[in-house]
C-alpha cells in the first residue's frame, strides 16, 4: 500500500483535475477513475463539479458501461444523451439527475492505461479545440500522478519481496501467487455482474458467494441487506461449507457495536473474538457461542449509502485478515453494492413505470407525456383512441415530436393548434405555469367540444404532461342551464314589470293625455275663420314630443319584456342606468322615493347583454325601494353611483336609507329562494348575481355606517373582460 503522504498527495492532484475539468467543460460532475490492468478495473479516484461526491458506481470492470467502455478500447467517448445508449448503466439515475451527456477520456501513458477522466452534463458536451487542448493537459497531469503512484507503489512491494527473502519479516499468509489468483476472480465478479441483468443478479449472488467461499477456504460467507428503515442487516444470500449449518440470528441484536460499525462505513476484523474492543462485549459473546474463531465484516457502499455487509466466517481454524486480503475483499464488497444499486435502480424503475402506466390507464383523460423539447415520451391508451376516433394524427404517438404536429396542421383546426402550440411551448420554457384551451372539433357525427390542458412535469430534465378530455356533455348542459337561467330572468323581468303596472300606466298616461288635449285644441283651432297656423304648429310640435316620450316608455318596456338570445356587445353603462331611472320615474313618485344619479363624469363602456345588465340595475333599484317602504317619508333617497377603479373595471353602487341587512346575511341573501319579503320569492338577487358572474363581474352586499344598506357591483371595462385560463 501507498503511504500516507504518497496517497494524499495522489488523491490532491487528482482531485485538483477533477475540480479543473468540471470547471474548464462546466459539466456537472467530473471524475477521475483510476485503472487497475490486473483485475480489469476502475475505481473512483476524485471526483469534482456539481453534485461532488455522489454517483451512482463507484467500481466498474473494464466494458462495464460508457466508462468501461472506454477503458476497454482505450478510446474517447462523445455521447449526447447516454438515456438512449445502451452502454451506459443506470440510465434512470443519470436522467433523474439531469446528467444525460458524456464525454471520456482515457488516461494512457505509452502502452499503459492508468485510468478514465469522465464528465458529465445537462447539456451536450462540445469542448472548443482550445478547451480540447486544455483537457489533454488535464489527463497528461493527470497520468503523470498515476504512473508515480504506481513506481511508488511496486518499490513498496519489491521492498517487502526482499524483507521476506531476508527473513527479516514474517511471510505473509496470503502469497503473491494467491493474490494474484485473487485479482482474477475479481476480474470475472465484476465482468459477471457489469453485464448481467437485474432479474439475474440473485442467482449470480448464490454462485459468487460459493466461488468467494471455497478459494478462501471459509465456513461461511453472507451477504446482508440493509433493511428500509437502516435498523437491521437483513440475510440476503448465504454459502456455508459442506456439513454447516447456517444458524438464524439478528444482527442489530447479536452484534450491535459491528452493526454501528458498519453504518459507519467501517470494516470489522477480527481472528478470535477476544480482539474486539470492550464495547463489543456482547458481539464476542455471540461469536463464541455460535463458534466462530474468524469473523470479517465488510460494508457495501455504493453511491456514499450503506446497502449492506458482506461477511466472512471460519468455524474451525482461526484466520488473519491482512491489509491486502482486506482491501480486495472490499472491491468485491463494492462489486456486490453496485450490483445491488443497480437492481434496487431497475427495480425502483420498473415499478415506477408499471406505477405510472396504471395511473396513466386508469385515467379518463386522454394523457401524453412531453419531454422538454416536445417529443411525446408516454401516452395511455385513451390518447391513442382519442386520436383514432376523432381524426387526430396517427403521428401522434410515443417518439414524435408534438410541437411539430402542431405546427402541421392545417385548415380550420389551424387557429386552434396554433394557440395550442403556444401554450405548450409556454409551459415547457417555464413562462406559464398552466395552460387550458377548449375548442370546438367538427367531427363526423356531429360537433363535439374538447379541452386541452398542460402542465409542467416536476423532474431535472423539464417537460409537460398534455391532457384531453372530452366535454360536449359538460358544453351541453352548460348551454342547458344557460338557457334556463336565460328563462328565468325573463319570467323575472316579465312578473317586475307586472308589479310596476300603475307606474307603468302613468308614465304612458301623461304622454298620453297631453296628446289628446293638444288635439283637441287644435281641432277648436281649426273651427275657426281664421285658424292661427302658427299656434296650431306648436300644438303638432306638442303632439309629436309626446308621442316620443310615449314610444320611448313602450321600447324600454319591450326591450326588458323581449326573449331574445343573450348577445355580449359594447354599451355605455351611465346610458343604460339612466333609461332604468328613468322607467321607475313614476313609481319613485308615487312611494315618494328619491333617485339621485352621481355618475362618472366620463363614458363608462363595458361589454355585454344591455337587456340582462338593465335587468341587474332594476332588481336592485326595485329592492331599494321596497326596503324604504317602512322609512319616513322625508328620508327616502336612492343614490346609484358608478366609478372608473384602477383596476381596470367600472364599481357600481346603489345605496338606500332602508332598514339594513339581518345580521350575517350579506352573502346569503345571494341564494335562490332567500327572502325577507312576505311576497317574494327570493329570486330576483340570485339572477342578478348570475348576470354579473357570467358578464366577468363580482356583487355584493354591505350595511351602511349609519342606515340602509349598499349593494355593490364590478364588472370589467371593455376589452378586458376577465375570463377562465382558456379559450371559450
Amino acid at each position: 500500500m501507498l503511504s500516507t503522504a504518497d496517497g494524499e498527495a495522489l488523491s490532491a492532484v487528482l482531485a485538483g483535475v477533477a475540480r479543473a475539468a468540471a470547471a474548464l467543460a462546466r459539466p456537472s460532475v467530473a471524475a477521475v477513475w483510476i485503472a487497475d490492468e490486473g483485475t480489469r478495473s476502475l475505481k473512483i479516484g476524485a471526483l469534482g463539479g456539481d453534485p461532488a461526491g455522489s454517483l451512482p458506481i463507484t467500481v466498474l470492470a473494464f466494458g462495464q458501461g460508457g466508462i468501461g467502455w472506454v477503458a476497454a478500447t482505450r478510446a474517447a467517448l462523445e455521447v449526447d444523451d447516454l438515456c438512449a445508449d445502451s452502454r451506459f448503466l443506470f440510465r434512470h439515475w443519470w436522467w433523474s439527475h439531469g446528467l444525460s451527456s458524456f464525454l471520456g477520456l482515457p488516461i494512457v501513458l505509452g502502452d499503459r492505461l492508468l485510468g478514465v477522466l469522465s464528465l458529465n452534463s445537462a447539456q451536450p458536451l462540445r469542448p472548443t479545440p482550445e478547451e480540447r487542448d486544455q483537457l489533454a493537459g488535464l489527463v497528461n497531469q493527470a497520468a503523470t500522478a498515476l504512473l508515480q503512484a504506481a513506481t511508488a507503489l511496486l518499490d513498496i512491494q519489491l521492498d517487502d519481496a526482499e524483507r521476506v527473502r531476508r527473513g527479516e519479516v514474517a511471510a505473509r499468509p496470503a502469497a503473491p501467487t494467491v493474490l494474484l489468483r485473487f485479482e482474477d476472480l475479481l476480474a470475472r465478479l465484476s465482468n459477471t455482474f457489469g453485464h448481467l441483468p437485474s432479474h439475474k443478479v440473485e442467482t449470480a449472488f448464490e454462485t459468487s458467494l460459493q466461488q468467494l467461499g471455497q478459494f478462501l477456504e471459509l465456513d461461511r460467507v453472507i451477504l446482508y441487506r440493509l433493511s428500509r428503515d437502516a435498523r437491521e442487516f437483513v440475510v440476503a444470500h448465504s454459502w456455508t461449507a459442506p456439513g454447516v449449518a447456517q444458524p438464524r440470528m439478528y444482527v442489530s441484536e447479536d452484534f450491535p457495536w459491528v452493526s454501528s460499525q458498519l453504518l459507519r462505513e467501517q470494516t470489522v476484523a477480527v481472528s478470535r473474538p477476544e480482539e474486539l474492543p470492550p464495547e463489543g462485549m456482547r458481539d464476542a459473546e455471540t461469536l463464541r457461542r455460535r463458534g466462530v474463531r474468524s469473523n470479517l465484516a465488510i460494508p457495501m457502499i455504493a453511491g456514499a449509502r450503506v446497502l449492506g455487509s458482506l461477511v466472512c466466517v471460519t468455524l474451525t481454524v482461526e484466520r488473519a485478515w491482512p491489509d491486502e486480503l482486506v482491501q480486495r475483499l472490499r472491491l468485491v464488497g463494492e462489486v456486490f453494492a453496485n450490483a445491488l444499486a443497480r437492481k434496487e435502480a431497475d427495480d425502483a424503475a420498473r415499478e415506477s413505470e408499471l406505477m405510472k402506466s396504471a395511473i396513466l390507464a386508469s385515467l379518463g383523460s386522454n394523457v401524453a407525456v412531453l419531454d422538454r423539447e416536445g417529443r411525446i415520451v408516454i401516452v395511455n391508451d385513451g390518447w391513442l383512441r382519442f386520436a383514432r376516433e376523432n381524426g387526430g394524427p396517427p403521428e401522434a404517438g410515443v417518439g414524435a415530436n408534438y410541437l411539430d404536429v402542431c405546427r402541421h396542421v392545417t385548415g380550420e383546426d389551424a387557429p386552434v393548434a396554433t394557440e395550442a402550440l403556444a401554450g405548450i411551448e409556454a409551459v415547457l420554457n417555464g413562462s406559464r405555469a398552466r395552460f387550458v384551451l377548449e375548442y370546438l372539433c367538427r367531427v363526423p357525427g356531429g360537433d363535439r367540444w374538447f379541452t386541452i390542458s398542460v402542465v409542467p412535469l416536476h423532474v431535472p430534465k423539464g417537460g409537460a404532461v398534455v391532457s384531453h378530455a372530452d366535454i360536449t356533455e359538460r358544453k351541453r348542459a352548460e348551454l342547458a342551464a344557460q338557457l334556463s337561467r336565460q328563462e328565468l330572468a325573463h319570467v323575472s323581468r316579465v312578473s317586475t314589470i307586472g308589479a310596476l303596472a300603475a307606474s307603468m300606466a302613468h308614465e304612458l298616461n301623461q304622454p298620453l293625455t297631453g296628446i289628446l288635449a293638444n288635439a283637441q285644441a287644435a281641432l277648436r283651432l281649426l273651427e275657426g275663420r281664421s285658424p292661427d297656423l302658427g299656434e296650431i304648429r306648436s300644438i303638432l310640435c306638442d303632439i309629436v314630443d309626446d308621442d316620443k316620450r310615449a314610444r320611448d316608455v313602450i321600447r324600454r318596456l319591450r326591450g326588458l319584456l323581449r326573449k331574445d338570445e343573450i348577445r355580449f356587445s359594447l354599451h355605455e353603462l351611465n346610458g343604460l342606468i339612466r333609461e332604468v331611472a328613468k322607467l321607475l320615474n313614476s313609481d319613485a313618485i308615487i312611494r315618494n322615493i328619491v333617485v339621485r344619479l352621481e355618475l362618472d363624469p366620463d363614458p363608462v363602456f363595458v361589454s355585454g347583454d344591455a337587456v340582462q345588465l338593465q335587468q341587474v340595475v332594476l332588481n336592485l333599484l326595485l329592492n331599494a325601494m321596497e326596503a324604504m317602504a317602512e322609512c319616513a317619508e322625508d328620508g327616502r333617497t336612492i343614490t346609484v353611483r358608478t366609478e372608473n377603479t384602477e383596476a381596470d373595471t367600472v364599481h357600481v353602487s346603489l345605496q338606500d336609507a332602508g332598514l339594513g341587512l339581518r345580521e350575517g346575511t350579506q352573502q346569503q341573501v345571494f341564494e335562490p329562494f332567500y327572502t325577507t319579503k312576505p311576497s317574494g320569492v327570493g329570486m330576483g338577487l340570485a339572477i342578478s348575481k348570475s348576470i354579473i358572474e357570467a358578464h366577468g363581474g363580482r356583487i355584493w352586499a354591505t350595511d351602511n355606517a349609519t342606515a340602509g344598506a349598499t349593494f355593490h357591483f364590478l364588472l370589467p371595462l371593455a376589452g378586458r373582460r376577465s375570463t377562465q385560463s382558456g379559450r371559450k
